[in-house]
């Protein structure tokens, strides 16, 4: 007997991607007019990224993925993060949801993580644009700063002093004395520099010879401002009544002041050597090369959660295929033991019909497994919550998803016109140009206009600030680089000619893609026939081994073999069907689900 096991195939199918080399140049055939008047269907225009930023959602790019009859999907709550369930209640299924293909497709695009984060991509891409257009207009700063100073030394100040006779005493004693000072500054320099001048003498570098000059000069600065002659000293021999004197050294509580100082500026960039223009138009191809991705997320996404839910129609229906093989074969083995016990059959045929009730009884028992994996993979597929479970609405047999319309050279242009892979190559390759202008302009002079309005002030006085402003423009160019710009260049050109030969293995893998599918969906097509004439015939067999064995002409092996025989039809029909659905939609994601297929 013909075991039910070898009906089953496996739920995860292995893909098989063939990428072949070619050195042509990246293009694609125009696709013939005989395609674009089918069904009114053409290829999405792509939108431009302003509008693409402005929209508030991508729902554009869900038309003609997700069938009618959609529904959104219920608040389904999540375990909380970091939580362990404790008791065997809390991991027990709570809600089953009866789903159809459609909202299977609307729940997967909603509560897909993936989907989330490609159109968070897309919302930072906007953001990147938004960035590179600020560069249009000015920048505008504004500084300012206010200080306290509070030091060991004042600014002079004029003091009188009075005298009699003694005052010429008194003012040659003030000039001996700072004479005196200045003197032994100038020895305590002298000296300061020939300790330096020893200090370095013995291994001099260029860093240490300009220390030595910058510690030179503050010495230099240090003693001519320890002793510096009066400025404003009345010397009168005879008659001195009265001596103004500025006093430079002392200490002081308080500080000098506090003061406030401002800035304004205004800059633009005037020319930029292309580099601008290059961003921009750079971020502006990142965003559409960001919703294309979204795009092909989306379109894979449907073809995969499609998938698993065939593989539950069909572990559904091949449930039924068994439930139904168990209960002729019990009724088979009742009779027989009928037959047996009123001495027309023996006991040989009744162990016959026990083994092929087992056997009957094995299949079903894997059949269920394989349905209750396909439930819990399609659970995780769509993401929702580990206590929920799906089931199918009803327990129909599944059906053909409808009529491929196009020739094998058509449907292989299409593809290659809308396949949104091809499409994204191609945004790279002008993104990889645009950045060979953004660094080729590094050579180019950079202009800048710029404009500034200043402002200082004391606080502690009675009178206004003082204003200034600087207007003016400015230009730079870049001399000498070592041979950077060139090295970027040189690299940016590899990228191009492995963006050119990624570009004919995608176009290679696309054609092959098309070629499998479609001779799949051929082949299938043919069999579904082929195994609806087979299940009509094993089914008057069937009939015929029943009504033999009845009237005591047949045996019960005959009815074994037509139910067996029953049963293999039966799963060559469903095995038929899912697989020429699966290629279907394999078909519709290889020419971007532009609404080829003819509903049955």
């Amino acid at each position: 007997m013909i075991k039910l096991q070898g009906l089953l195939p496996p739920l995860l199918s292995l893909s098989v991607l063939v990428i072949s080399q070619n050195s042509q140049a990246a293009k694609v055939a125009e696709p013939p007019s005989a395609i674009a008047q089918t069904n009114g269907s053409t290829a999405a225009k792509p939108q431009s990224a302003e509008t693409i930023c402005k929209s508030k959602n991508l729902s554009f790019l869900e038309e003609g993925l997700i069938p009618k009859a959609a529904e959104s999907s219920e608040a389904l709550t999540q375990q909380a993060p970091l939580e362990v369930p404790q008791q065997p209640s809390a991991v027990a299924v709570q809600n089953t949801l009866s789903l159809n293909l459609p909202t299977v497709i609307r729940l997967a695009f909603e509560r897909n993580p993936d989907i989330k984060a490609a159109r968070l991509q897309v919302q930072r891409s906007c953001a990147q644009l938004k960035q590179s257009k600020a560069a249009l207009l000015p920048s505008l700063s504004v500084s300012g700063s206010i200080a306290r100073t509070d030091g060991s030394s004042f600014s002079p100040r004029n003091r009188s002093y009075s005298s009699g006779g003694s005052g010429a005493t008194g003012s040659q004693s003030v000039s001996s004395s700072l004479q005196q000072q200045q003197s032994a500054a100038a020895a305590q320099l002298q000296q300061d520099i020939g300790q330096l001048q020893q200090r370095f003498q013995q291994t001099p570098t260029q860093v240490q010879t300009n220390t030595l000059a910058q510690q030179i000069q503050q010495l230099q600065q240090r003693a001519s401002q320890s002793a510096v002659l009066p400025i404003a000293v009345s010397l009168s021999p005879l008659n001195a009544s009265s001596v103004a004197l500025p006093l430079r050294s002392g200490s002081s509580a308080g500080g000098d002041g506090g003061f406030f100082n401002g800035a304004l500026t205004l800059s633009y960039n005037l020319y930029t050597g292309g580099q601008r223009d290059a961003s921009i138009q750079s971020s502006q191809s990142q965003v559409q090369n960001a919703v294309l991705d979204l795009q092909r997320q989306l379109q894979r996404l449907r073809q995969t959660v499609t998938s698993n839910y065939f593989d539950l129609q069909q572990t559904q229906a091949l449930i039924a295929v068994a439930d139904s093989s168990v209960k002729n074969l019990q009724e088979n083995l009742r009779i027989i033991q009928l037959g047996e016990q009123a001495g027309i059959r023996t006991r040989f045929e009744v162990l016959q019909a026990s083994v092929s009730l087992a056997d009957a009884v094995q299949n079903q028992t894997q059949a269920k497994s394989l349905y209750a994996i396909a439930r819990r993979q399609l659970v995780q597929q769509l993401n929702l919550p580990s206590t929920a479970d799906v089931t199918l609405p009803s327990t129909a047999s599944p059906e053909k998803a409808g009529q491929w319309s196009l020739s094998l050279e058509e449907t292989i242009v299409l593809a290659l016109n809308n396949r949104v892979e091809l499409t994204q190559t191609k945004l790279q390759r002008q993104i990889t140009q645009l950045q060979k202008r953004v660094v080729a302009s590094q050579r180019k002079p950079q202009v800048q206009s710029f404009a500034s309005l200043n402002l200082a002030d004391d606080l502690e006085d009675r009178f206004l600030g003082a204003y200034g402003y600087s207007v003016g423009v400015q230009m730079s160019i870049s001399a000498f680089d070592g041979g950077d710009v060139r090295s970027q260049l040189r690299q940016l050109d590899k990228n191009l000619e492995i963006i050119d030969q990624q570009f004919n293995q995608l176009k290679e893998s696309i054609r092959f893609e098309v070629e499998q599918a479609y001779y799949t969906l051929q082949a299938n097509g043919t069999n579904i026939e082929t195994s609806n004439g087979a299940l009509t015939q094993a089914t008057e067999s069937l009939r015929l081994a029943e009504v033999r064995r009845d009237a005591g002409v047949g045996t019960t092996l005959e009815v074994t073999r037509a139910q067996a025989d029953l049963t293999q039809a039966q799963g060559n029909l469903i095995q038929a069907i899912l697989t020429y659905n699966r290629a279907l939609v394999t078909l519709e994601r290889a020419t971007g689900f532009v609404n080829i297929v003819e509903n049955p």
